[in-house]
């Protein structure tokens, strides 16, 4: 280890801090078996290159120096300049084999970081590699990226933070303080089953279906069944119409189906904001409400007597007001409840 250490020395090159970058030139003179400390006319305090118990120091007279027992390293760099660049490996070639590569490699697992040509045509992962920055385990049992005290791991692109872990484990995704194991600020895409063991919470409340609708309706109408086209919905145009059929929704708490320019979130069952006509009857917490007069709108219903019974007309029933409406038109929250 030592004589190549001692060779290496030679090939190297002295190291001479400047301004703001580290040069190294080919210069000195020495015997085998034996690296002489160059000299610098640099404002170095130690000697550019010096040698000590098998271990080259670079812009460091002792070498191994800060280092544990256990962490001696044959090469030691230091500088003590405030600069960005410590170390520079460069290759300035664009064609397609330009690829400056730094690997470690301890027994059989070897890692690369590479930054290869903006010419290069090898494909990883399905990305064509030209102009990218790698960094990939050749060899070995895996990859691992972390830390190893209480601190977190941040994925990143375009300097801003993509992807969260925690020290205590939680992912967050567009949040940089997840509160669970997985927290996902924005919206989620997924294109398989999605299998869930526990409870699904919602901030809203209703359950609502992508239904086709000639356009998307405004949220709060009320809508039924066309008979003019097959499954498709159409606002409620007259009293007391048996094909009701929802309400558009402005924020389902589950959306079901596929979402199209052509259609509307219809929702069936929950709570929703419904647009409401009260002109007819004032509307009072716990009212049935059914289809009005004006198109898009539910009313107070109001029982038929039959054979001495009040009812109200089946088929008709949109849902049940949860909040009042005393005159005039607005919009209620109701209890979706068709029947």
């Amino acid at each position: 280890m030592r004589n190549r250490n001692q060779a290496l020395a030679y090939v190297i090159a002295v190291v001479i801090l400047s301004g703001s970058s580290l040069y190294a030139q080919v210069t000195g003179s020495g015997t085998v078996g034996k690296v002489p400390k160059w000299s610098t006319t640099t404002a170095l305090t130690d000697s550019a290159m010096t040698e000590s118990n098998g271990q080259i120091g670079i812009g460091t007279a002792t070498p191994g120096s800060g280092l544990t027992a256990t962490q001696e390293a044959p090469l030691h760099v230091f500088s003590s300049a405030a600069k960005n660049t410590f170390i520079l490996v460069q290759n300035n070639a664009v064609d397609v084999n330009a690829v400056p590569v730094v690997r470690t490699q301890s027994d059989t697992a070897t890692q690369n970081f590479q930054s290869h040509s903006s010419a290069r045509t090898v494909a990883r992962f399905g990305v064509t590699l030209g102009g990218w920055n790698e960094f990939l385990a050749v060899t070995g049992n895996g990859l691992i990226l972390g830390t190893n005290t209480s601190t977190p791991l941040i994925l990143g692109t375009n300097a801003l933070n993509r992807l969260y872990v925690s020290a205590a484990g939680n992912v967050g995704i567009g949040n940089a303080s997840p509160a669970y194991k997985l927290d996902v600020t924005g919206t989620a895409h997924i294109t398989g089953d999605v299998t869930i063991d526990g409870n699904i919470a919602a901030l809203y409340q209703d359950v609502a279906e992508w239904v086709p609708s000639n356009g998307q309706l405004e949220p709060g109408t009320v809508v039924v069944i066309s008979t003019s086209k097959n499954n498709e919905v159409i606002p409620s145009e007259r009293a007391y119409d048996t094909r009701v059929a929802g309400v558009v929704s402005a924020q389902p708490g589950l959306a079901l189906g596929k979402k199209g320019d052509e259609k509307s979130q219809i929702a069936t069952v929950g709570r929703v904001k419904v647009r409401v006509d009260a002109t007819k009857a004032p509307i009072a917490v716990g009212d049935l409400l059914v289809t009005g007069d004006i198109a898009g709108t539910a009313m107070k219903s109001e029982p038929v007597s039959v054979s001495g019974f009040e009812m109200h007309r089946p088929g008709t029933i949109l849902g049940k007001a949860l909040e009042p409406l005393v005159s005039g038109k607005g919009e209620i929250l109701v209890l979706l409840s068709l029947q």
